[in-house]
């Protein structure tokens, strides 16, 4: 279930789609099959063992993966400086 939740992730991401838990959720039971309370648990599993980072920006919350959440930190320090 945690790399079906990754992948939706990045799908949304690369789809230029805010990767929020009902997005992600209908991405992993349309591809994969599951529930929807057992998604949101392991996602809140995932954000807890830092494999993803939860991000909250104009009163939502979405999903980001560390990986590409850092190289927007590094612009935005070379963009600050």
């Amino acid at each position: 279930m945690r790399q079906h939740i990754l992948e939706a992730v990045d799908c949304l991401r690369q789809r230029k789609c805010r990767p929020d838990r009902e997005s992600i959720a209908h991405y992993v039971l349309r591809k994969f099959g599951s529930t929807m309370n057992e998604i949101f648990a392991e996602l809140e599993n995932i954000v807890d063992e830092n494999g993803l980072i939860k991000v909250e920006y104009k009163g939502t919350t979405s999903y980001r993966s560390p990986s590409s959440f850092g190289k927007f930190l590094v612009k935005l320090q070379i963009f600050c400086m």
